[in-house]
């Protein structure tokens, strides 16, 4: 990872691309609201959950330990993104 501005930009711009998506098909049907809200509500507990890990950085002081913290930090929004996308896409 590049530095820690640009996971907290990637974390941002996953999370709102899962949103986005979840809005555009709601427009198209709302009789799936309900299960989009639904995975809204979890990606943005999920977004919560990975920027209080970024913030927590500070109690480590090896550089290697913070660069093996931040790719942990990176693999977990991937992983994350992929499930979001793909409940949005069993709906």
């Amino acid at each position: 990872m590049t530095s820690r501005r640009m996971l907290k930009k990637k974390i941002h711009h996953v999370v709102n691309n899962i949103v986005e998506e979840c809005y555009s098909l709601q427009l198209e049907n709302k009789a799936k609201q309900p299960q989009t809200n639904k995975i809204i509500d979890e990606t943005v507990s999920a977004f919560d959950d990975l920027l209080t890990r970024m913030h927590n950085v500070n109690e480590i002081q090896d550089r290697n330990e913070m660069r093996k913290f931040y790719e942990s930090i990176n693999a977990d929004l991937e992983k994350m993104s992929l499930a979001m996308m793909k409940k949005l896409n069993s709906v």
